[in-house]
Protein backbone atom coordinates (compact mmCIF):
# COMPACT_ATOMS: atom_id res chain seq x y z
CA UNK A 1 0.00 0.00 0.00
CA UNK A 2 2.78 2.43 0.93
CA UNK A 3 4.49 1.84 -2.41
CA UNK A 4 1.33 3.04 -4.19
CA UNK A 5 0.89 6.35 -2.38
CA UNK A 6 1.49 8.18 -5.65
CA UNK A 7 -1.34 6.28 -7.35
CA UNK A 8 -3.56 6.82 -4.32
CA UNK A 9 -2.89 10.55 -4.42
CA UNK A 10 -3.81 10.75 -8.11
CA UNK A 11 -6.98 8.74 -7.49
CA UNK A 12 -7.90 11.01 -4.58
CA UNK A 13 -7.50 14.10 -6.75
CA UNK A 14 -9.66 12.56 -9.47
CA UNK A 15 -12.32 11.68 -6.89
CA UNK A 16 -12.20 15.23 -5.52
CA UNK A 17 -12.60 16.48 -9.08
CA UNK A 18 -15.76 14.41 -9.42
CA UNK A 19 -17.26 15.28 -6.02
CA UNK A 20 -16.65 19.04 -5.97
CA UNK A 21 -18.84 19.75 -9.05
CA UNK A 22 -21.65 17.68 -7.49
CA UNK A 23 -21.49 19.92 -4.43
CA UNK A 24 -21.14 23.14 -6.44
CA UNK A 25 -24.28 22.27 -8.46
CA UNK A 26 -26.34 22.47 -5.27
CA UNK A 27 -24.54 25.40 -3.69
CA UNK A 28 -27.05 28.11 -2.82
CA UNK A 29 -30.08 25.98 -3.68
CA UNK A 30 -29.71 22.47 -2.23
CA UNK A 31 -32.03 19.90 -3.78
CA UNK A 32 -33.89 17.22 -1.86
CA UNK A 33 -31.64 14.28 -1.09
CA UNK A 34 -28.64 13.28 0.99
CA UNK A 35 -26.11 15.52 -0.78
CA UNK A 36 -28.54 18.42 -0.59
CA UNK A 37 -28.94 17.89 3.16
CA UNK A 38 -25.17 17.88 3.63
CA UNK A 39 -24.76 21.04 1.55
CA UNK A 40 -27.50 22.68 3.62
CA UNK A 41 -25.67 21.76 6.82
CA UNK A 42 -22.55 23.33 5.34
CA UNK A 43 -24.14 26.56 4.14
CA UNK A 44 -26.95 27.28 6.59
CA UNK A 45 -25.99 25.69 9.88
CA UNK A 46 -22.19 25.75 9.54
CA UNK A 47 -21.97 22.20 10.88
CA UNK A 48 -19.52 21.08 8.18
CA UNK A 49 -16.62 22.99 6.68
CA UNK A 50 -15.79 22.50 2.99
CA UNK A 51 -13.21 19.77 3.58
CA UNK A 52 -15.56 17.87 5.88
CA UNK A 53 -18.39 18.22 3.36
CA UNK A 54 -16.26 16.77 0.53
CA UNK A 55 -15.02 13.96 2.79
CA UNK A 56 -18.57 13.11 3.85
CA UNK A 57 -19.89 12.90 0.28
CA UNK A 58 -16.90 10.78 -0.74
CA UNK A 59 -17.51 8.48 2.23
CA UNK A 60 -21.15 7.99 1.21
CA UNK A 61 -20.14 7.24 -2.39
CA UNK A 62 -17.44 4.74 -1.48
CA UNK A 63 -19.47 3.11 1.28
CA UNK A 64 -22.25 2.44 -1.21
CA UNK A 65 -20.00 0.55 -3.63
CA UNK A 66 -16.94 -1.00 -1.98
CA UNK A 67 -18.76 -2.52 0.98
CA UNK A 68 -21.45 -4.30 -1.04
CA UNK A 69 -18.99 -5.49 -3.68
CA UNK A 70 -16.63 -6.95 -1.09
CA UNK A 71 -19.46 -8.47 0.93
CA UNK A 72 -20.78 -10.29 -2.13
CA UNK A 73 -17.32 -11.69 -2.86
CA UNK A 74 -16.91 -12.83 0.74
CA UNK A 75 -20.34 -14.48 0.63
CA UNK A 76 -19.45 -16.49 -2.47
CA UNK A 77 -16.10 -17.44 -0.94
CA UNK A 78 -17.68 -18.89 2.18
CA UNK A 79 -20.44 -20.62 0.18
CA UNK A 80 -17.72 -22.19 -1.96
CA UNK A 81 -16.34 -23.68 1.23
CA UNK A 82 -19.81 -24.98 2.19
CA UNK A 83 -21.27 -26.66 -0.94
CA UNK A 84 -24.07 -28.31 1.01
CA UNK A 85 -25.40 -24.90 2.02
CA UNK A 86 -25.15 -23.58 -1.53
CA UNK A 87 -27.19 -26.60 -2.60
CA UNK A 88 -29.72 -25.66 0.07
CA UNK A 89 -30.04 -22.21 -1.54
CA UNK A 90 -30.60 -23.81 -4.94
CA UNK A 91 -33.30 -25.97 -3.40
CA UNK A 92 -35.02 -23.16 -1.51
CA UNK A 93 -34.56 -19.54 -2.66
CA UNK A 94 -36.37 -18.25 0.44
CA UNK A 95 -33.17 -18.97 2.39
CA UNK A 96 -31.26 -16.26 0.49
CA UNK A 97 -32.10 -13.39 2.92
CA UNK A 98 -30.98 -15.58 5.82
CA UNK A 99 -27.81 -16.48 3.93
CA UNK A 100 -26.99 -12.79 3.46
CA UNK A 101 -27.53 -12.05 7.16
CA UNK A 102 -25.37 -15.01 8.15
CA UNK A 103 -22.66 -13.84 5.77
CA UNK A 104 -22.77 -10.32 7.23
CA UNK A 105 -22.38 -11.78 10.70
CA UNK A 106 -19.79 -14.44 9.89
CA UNK A 107 -17.52 -12.64 7.43
CA UNK A 108 -18.56 -8.98 7.23
CA UNK A 109 -16.73 -6.61 4.89
CA UNK A 110 -16.51 -3.86 7.52
CA UNK A 111 -14.38 -5.39 10.25
CA UNK A 112 -14.08 -2.46 12.61
CA UNK A 113 -15.02 1.13 13.27
CA UNK A 114 -13.61 3.92 15.41
CA UNK A 115 -15.21 5.78 18.28
CA UNK A 116 -14.01 8.81 20.21
CA UNK A 117 -14.47 9.05 23.97
CA UNK A 118 -15.91 12.54 24.51
CA UNK A 119 -15.42 12.25 28.29
CA UNK A 120 -13.73 9.87 30.73
CA UNK A 121 -15.38 6.46 30.60
CA UNK A 122 -14.85 3.18 32.47
CA UNK A 123 -15.96 -0.02 30.69
CA UNK A 124 -15.46 -3.36 32.48
CA UNK A 125 -12.86 -1.77 34.72
CA UNK A 126 -10.87 -0.21 31.85
CA UNK A 127 -10.52 3.57 31.79
CA UNK A 128 -10.88 5.38 28.46
CA UNK A 129 -9.80 9.00 29.05
CA UNK A 130 -11.56 11.76 27.15
CA UNK A 131 -10.08 12.01 23.66
CA UNK A 132 -9.22 8.31 23.41
CA UNK A 133 -9.80 6.73 20.01
CA UNK A 134 -11.29 3.25 20.40
CA UNK A 135 -11.21 0.72 17.56
CA UNK A 136 -14.25 -1.54 17.89
CA UNK A 137 -14.26 -5.01 16.33
CA UNK A 138 -17.68 -5.30 14.70
CA UNK A 139 -16.86 -8.76 13.38
CA UNK A 140 -15.98 -10.06 16.86
CA UNK A 141 -19.29 -8.76 18.19
CA UNK A 142 -21.11 -10.84 15.59
CA UNK A 143 -19.30 -14.00 16.60
CA UNK A 144 -19.89 -13.55 20.31
CA UNK A 145 -23.58 -12.70 19.87
CA UNK A 146 -24.19 -16.19 18.46
CA UNK A 147 -23.96 -17.59 22.00
CA UNK A 148 -24.97 -21.20 22.25
CA UNK A 149 -25.54 -21.34 18.49
CA UNK A 150 -21.74 -21.51 17.92
CA UNK A 151 -20.90 -18.23 16.24
CA UNK A 152 -17.74 -19.65 14.68
CA UNK A 153 -19.81 -21.90 12.43
CA UNK A 154 -21.38 -20.66 9.19
CA UNK A 155 -24.95 -21.89 8.88
CA UNK A 156 -27.70 -20.25 6.87
CA UNK A 157 -30.52 -22.29 8.39
CA UNK A 158 -30.10 -21.50 12.07
CA UNK A 159 -33.03 -22.23 14.34
CA UNK A 160 -32.28 -18.94 16.09
CA UNK A 161 -30.95 -15.95 14.18
CA UNK A 162 -27.76 -14.32 15.44
CA UNK A 163 -27.67 -10.52 15.67
CA UNK A 164 -24.69 -8.67 14.25
CA UNK A 165 -23.23 -5.17 13.96
CA UNK A 166 -22.26 -5.29 10.30
CA UNK A 167 -24.24 -2.07 9.75
CA UNK A 168 -23.47 -0.50 13.11
CA UNK A 169 -26.24 0.55 15.47
CA UNK A 170 -28.00 3.49 17.04
CA UNK A 171 -27.13 6.92 15.69
CA UNK A 172 -24.34 5.40 13.58
CA UNK A 173 -26.48 2.77 11.84
CA UNK A 174 -25.55 2.56 8.16
CA UNK A 175 -27.65 4.86 5.96
CA UNK A 176 -27.54 2.35 3.12
CA UNK A 177 -28.29 -0.82 5.09
CA UNK A 178 -31.60 -1.50 3.34
CA UNK A 179 -30.12 -0.81 -0.09
CA UNK A 180 -27.10 -3.01 0.62
CA UNK A 181 -29.31 -5.90 1.73
CA UNK A 182 -31.46 -5.54 -1.38
CA UNK A 183 -28.41 -5.46 -3.67
CA UNK A 184 -26.81 -8.48 -2.00
CA UNK A 185 -30.02 -10.51 -2.11
CA UNK A 186 -30.63 -9.69 -5.78
CA UNK A 187 -27.04 -10.45 -6.77
CA UNK A 188 -26.95 -13.75 -4.88
CA UNK A 189 -30.33 -14.74 -6.32
CA UNK A 190 -29.07 -14.12 -9.86
CA UNK A 191 -25.93 -16.17 -9.16
CA UNK A 192 -27.86 -19.06 -7.62
CA UNK A 193 -30.30 -19.17 -10.53
CA UNK A 194 -27.50 -19.30 -13.12
CA UNK A 195 -24.91 -21.51 -11.38
CA UNK A 196 -26.02 -25.05 -10.41
CA UNK A 197 -22.88 -25.69 -8.35
CA UNK A 198 -19.33 -24.43 -8.01
CA UNK A 199 -16.16 -25.07 -6.09
CA UNK A 200 -13.06 -23.08 -5.19
CA UNK A 201 -10.12 -24.22 -7.31
CA UNK A 202 -7.51 -22.32 -5.29
CA UNK A 203 -7.29 -20.58 -1.92
CA UNK A 204 -9.10 -17.26 -1.83
CA UNK A 205 -6.72 -14.29 -1.79
CA UNK A 206 -7.84 -11.76 0.80
CA UNK A 207 -7.13 -8.07 1.08
CA UNK A 208 -4.96 -6.93 4.00
CA UNK A 209 -6.90 -6.61 7.24
CA UNK A 210 -5.35 -3.17 7.64
CA UNK A 211 -7.70 -1.84 4.96
CA UNK A 212 -10.93 -0.22 6.12
CA UNK A 213 -13.10 -2.42 3.91
CA UNK A 214 -12.10 -6.09 3.77
CA UNK A 215 -12.89 -8.82 1.29
CA UNK A 216 -11.41 -11.16 -1.32
CA UNK A 217 -8.98 -9.73 -3.84
CA UNK A 218 -9.18 -12.82 -6.04
CA UNK A 219 -11.54 -15.82 -6.23
CA UNK A 220 -11.09 -18.66 -8.70
CA UNK A 221 -14.08 -20.97 -9.09
CA UNK A 222 -15.02 -23.94 -11.22
CA UNK A 223 -18.67 -24.15 -12.26
CA UNK A 224 -20.41 -27.52 -12.33
CA UNK A 225 -23.56 -28.44 -14.23
CA UNK A 226 -25.06 -30.42 -11.37
CA UNK A 227 -25.05 -30.03 -7.60
CA UNK A 228 -22.39 -32.02 -5.77
CA UNK A 229 -24.61 -32.39 -2.71
CA UNK A 230 -28.25 -33.31 -2.17
CA UNK A 231 -30.13 -33.44 1.15
CA UNK A 232 -30.91 -36.90 2.50
CA UNK A 233 -34.60 -37.77 2.98
CA UNK A 234 -35.85 -36.08 6.13
CA UNK A 235 -32.63 -34.11 6.64
CA UNK A 236 -33.15 -30.35 7.19
CA UNK A 237 -31.59 -28.05 4.65
CA UNK A 238 -28.20 -26.83 5.74
CA UNK A 239 -28.15 -29.45 8.49
CA UNK A 240 -24.92 -31.15 7.44
CA UNK A 241 -22.78 -28.32 8.74
CA UNK A 242 -22.44 -29.93 12.18
CA UNK A 243 -21.52 -33.26 10.57
CA UNK A 244 -18.75 -31.69 8.51
CA UNK A 245 -17.54 -29.64 11.48
CA UNK A 246 -17.31 -32.79 13.59
CA UNK A 247 -15.19 -34.49 10.94
CA UNK A 248 -12.86 -31.54 10.72
CA UNK A 249 -12.30 -31.72 14.46
CA UNK A 250 -11.03 -35.29 14.05
CA UNK A 251 -8.63 -34.66 11.17
CA UNK A 252 -5.73 -37.07 11.48
CA UNK A 253 -7.66 -39.66 13.49
CA UNK A 254 -10.91 -40.02 11.59
CA UNK A 255 -11.49 -43.22 9.66
CA UNK A 256 -13.58 -41.32 7.10
CA UNK A 257 -10.68 -40.98 4.68
CA UNK A 258 -13.08 -41.28 1.77
CA UNK A 259 -14.60 -37.91 2.62
CA UNK A 260 -12.86 -35.38 0.33
CA UNK A 261 -13.29 -32.58 2.86
CA UNK A 262 -11.40 -34.55 5.48
CA UNK A 263 -8.79 -35.82 3.03
CA UNK A 264 -8.00 -32.32 1.74
CA UNK A 265 -8.28 -30.45 5.04
CA UNK A 266 -4.57 -30.30 5.88
CA UNK A 267 -3.58 -29.34 2.35
CA UNK A 268 -6.23 -26.65 2.16
CA UNK A 269 -5.12 -25.16 5.46
CA UNK A 270 -1.52 -25.04 4.26
CA UNK A 271 -2.60 -23.30 1.06
CA UNK A 272 -4.63 -20.77 3.01
CA UNK A 273 -1.59 -20.07 5.18
CA UNK A 274 0.49 -19.52 2.05
CA UNK A 275 -2.17 -17.15 0.73
CA UNK A 276 -1.63 -14.56 3.47
CA UNK A 277 -1.18 -11.24 1.65
CA UNK A 278 2.43 -10.57 0.73
CA UNK A 279 2.13 -7.08 2.12
CA UNK A 280 1.88 -8.48 5.65
CA UNK A 281 4.98 -10.67 5.29
CA UNK A 282 7.11 -8.42 3.09
CA UNK A 283 5.99 -4.80 3.47
CA UNK A 284 7.17 -2.36 0.84
CA UNK A 285 7.96 1.30 1.29
CA UNK A 286 7.52 4.43 -0.84
CA UNK A 287 10.44 5.87 -2.82
CA UNK A 288 13.09 7.38 -0.55
CA UNK A 289 12.68 11.03 -1.73
CA UNK A 290 8.94 11.04 -0.98
CA UNK A 291 9.50 9.33 2.36
CA UNK A 292 12.17 11.86 3.38
CA UNK A 293 9.99 14.78 2.26
CA UNK A 294 7.06 13.44 4.28
CA UNK A 295 9.22 12.97 7.39
CA UNK A 296 10.69 16.46 6.98
CA UNK A 297 7.38 18.28 6.61
CA UNK A 298 5.59 16.51 9.43
CA UNK A 299 8.67 16.55 11.64
CA UNK A 300 9.14 20.28 11.07
CA UNK A 301 5.48 20.97 11.84
CA UNK A 302 5.72 19.02 15.09
CA UNK A 303 9.05 20.62 16.06
CA UNK A 304 7.88 24.19 15.43
CA UNK A 305 4.81 23.49 17.53
CA UNK A 306 6.98 22.22 20.39
CA UNK A 307 9.33 25.22 20.19
CA UNK A 308 7.28 28.22 19.11
CA UNK A 309 3.92 27.33 20.64
CA UNK A 310 5.13 26.06 24.01
CA UNK A 311 4.28 29.31 25.79
CA UNK A 312 0.74 29.41 24.53
CA UNK A 313 -2.13 28.45 26.77
CA UNK A 314 -3.11 24.80 26.61
CA UNK A 315 -6.41 25.66 24.96
CA UNK A 316 -4.46 27.44 22.19
CA UNK A 317 -1.62 24.92 21.80
CA UNK A 318 -3.82 22.03 20.72
CA UNK A 319 -5.50 23.82 17.80
CA UNK A 320 -2.08 25.17 16.80
CA UNK A 321 -0.64 21.65 16.47
CA UNK A 322 -3.53 20.46 14.35
CA UNK A 323 -3.24 23.56 12.15
CA UNK A 324 0.48 23.02 11.54
CA UNK A 325 0.04 19.32 10.78
CA UNK A 326 -2.91 20.04 8.50
CA UNK A 327 -0.89 22.56 6.48
CA UNK A 328 1.98 20.08 6.15
CA UNK A 329 -0.47 17.43 4.95
CA UNK A 330 -2.05 19.72 2.37
CA UNK A 331 1.39 20.44 0.92
CA UNK A 332 1.89 16.71 0.47
CA UNK A 333 -1.53 16.11 -1.03
CA UNK A 334 -5.06 15.18 0.12
CA UNK A 335 -4.05 11.59 0.88
CA UNK A 336 -1.90 12.81 3.77
CA UNK A 337 -4.65 14.74 5.58
CA UNK A 338 -5.73 11.57 7.37
CA UNK A 339 -2.11 11.09 8.48
CA UNK A 340 -2.20 14.54 10.06
CA UNK A 341 -5.37 13.61 11.90
CA UNK A 342 -3.81 10.40 13.20
CA UNK A 343 -0.67 12.17 14.44
CA UNK A 344 -2.67 14.88 16.18
CA UNK A 345 -5.01 12.28 17.69
CA UNK A 346 -2.00 10.53 19.20
CA UNK A 347 -1.30 13.80 21.03
CA UNK A 348 -4.92 14.08 22.16
CA UNK A 349 -5.53 16.94 19.72
CA UNK A 350 -8.65 17.17 17.56
CA UNK A 351 -10.11 19.81 15.24
CA UNK A 352 -12.14 22.38 17.15
CA UNK A 353 -15.45 21.57 15.38
CA UNK A 354 -15.04 17.92 16.36
CA UNK A 355 -14.29 18.81 19.98
CA UNK A 356 -17.45 20.93 20.18
CA UNK A 357 -19.70 18.38 18.54
CA UNK A 358 -18.37 15.52 20.66
CA UNK A 359 -19.14 17.12 24.03
CA UNK A 360 -21.93 15.30 25.80
CA UNK A 361 -23.04 13.28 22.78
CA UNK A 362 -22.00 9.74 22.05
CA UNK A 363 -22.53 6.06 21.45
CA UNK A 364 -21.37 3.17 23.60
CA UNK A 365 -21.41 -0.41 22.37
CA UNK A 366 -24.44 -1.08 20.18
CA UNK A 367 -26.82 1.14 22.13
CA UNK A 368 -27.45 4.87 21.84
CA UNK A 369 -25.86 5.73 25.18
CA UNK A 370 -22.51 6.62 26.68
CA UNK A 371 -19.76 8.98 25.60
CA UNK A 372 -18.21 7.21 22.64
CA UNK A 373 -18.83 9.22 19.49
CA UNK A 374 -17.69 8.41 16.00
CA UNK A 375 -14.65 9.94 14.34
CA UNK A 376 -14.93 10.31 10.59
Amino acid sequence: MLSRLGDVTVAQRELDGYINPLIDEQSGSPREGLIGDLVSDHEQEDRLDRNELVAMVEAVLLAGTDTTRNQLGATLAVLGDHPEQYAALRHDRTLIPAAIEESLRYIGAVRSTARLASRDLVVDGVLFPAGTTVLIGLHAAGLSEAGESDGYRFEINRSQSCPHLAFGSGAHHCLGAFLARAELQEALTAFVEQVPAFRLVSPVSWKPLSMGIWGPSRIEIEIHNAPTWEPSPGEPLGGTMERITDKFSDVGTSSSAEDPWVREAVGRRNLVQAGIPKLVRQPTFPPLPRLLLTLWRFGWAFLTWKVFDRRKKEIERKPALYSRLRKAAERQGPTYVKLAQLISAAEGVFPEPLSRSAGGVGIASSQNRGPLSRRS
